[in-house]
């Protein structure tokens, strides 16, 4: 919605332009995490004053979001979708952001702008399974602390101190409204594990078949 924008079918301006303006040796942090899960989080998270939030609800909801979206791209493509305003908008009072879990759109044009040593990709699955690990990745890649310094500013311990309570008593996700959402996103996992080189981004669990990649011009993260 910016000056530059107006009028393209597509942005062709975005956030990581306006921060490498700013700031060109930044250095970024993206957390990924399994779309399907993520949507799910999502769906309990935000406060739409729905006052009963169940599996049942989130599948009707997700029902509702990828007809909105399978509407626009029947005269548009993805990424225009994405970005569209509006389209959004109606996606938010659908009460289901799936338009949130397509990070291999999204993240190309963060790669397009950035060189990739510049940004650090991870998986927030990898940072509940073993927090000390991944932040000692992350302070690695910003600037190393001793052993001493992470467990003294308690950088490396994760202790979850707030639970939204729509979650509190939370069922587990409808078989069929999770095969929906992994066919819905899994051209999209595909793409973003390709994009990175990297089969940990497939989320195995989602159905896709290991993939060998060769001649990477990605470094592996």
């Amino acid at each position: 919605m910016i000056p530059q924008n107006k009028g393209l079918r597509e942005p062709q301006y975005l956030t990581p332009h306006l921060i490498r303006y700013r700031n060109p040796d930044v250095k970024l942090l993206i957390l990924l995490r399994n779309p399907v899960d993520r949507l799910y989080s999502d769906y309990y998270f935000i406060d739409n004053g729905e006052r009963s939030k169940n599996r049942t609800t989130f599948h009707q909801a997700v029902v509702r979001a990828i007809d909105v979206l399978k509407k626009c791209q029947e005269h548009r493509s993805l990424r225009s979708c994405l970005f569209d305003f509006h389209l959004n908008a109606k996606l938010v009072k659908h009460k289901t952001r799936i338009q949130l879990g397509f990070n291999a759109v999204f993240l190309r044009d963060w790669l397009s702008v950035f060189p990739r040593d510049q940004i650090l990709i991870m998986r927030t699955e990898d940072y509940f399974a073993n927090t000390t690990s991944v932040m000692k990745r992350v302070f690695d890649f910003l600037q190393p602390l001793k052993e001493m310094e992470l467990t003294k500013f308690k950088i490396t311990t994760s202790k979850r101190e707030y639970v939204t309570k729509h979650k509190l008593g939370k069922q587990p996700m409808m078989t069929k409204t999770k095969v929906m959402l992994e066919n819905l996103y899994r051209p999209d996992i595909e793409e973003l594990s390709w994009l990175l080189k990297d089969e940990r981004f497939l989320w195995k669990s989602i159905g896709i078949k290991n993939k060998i990649f060769r001649n990477s011009t990605i470094n592996k993260r």
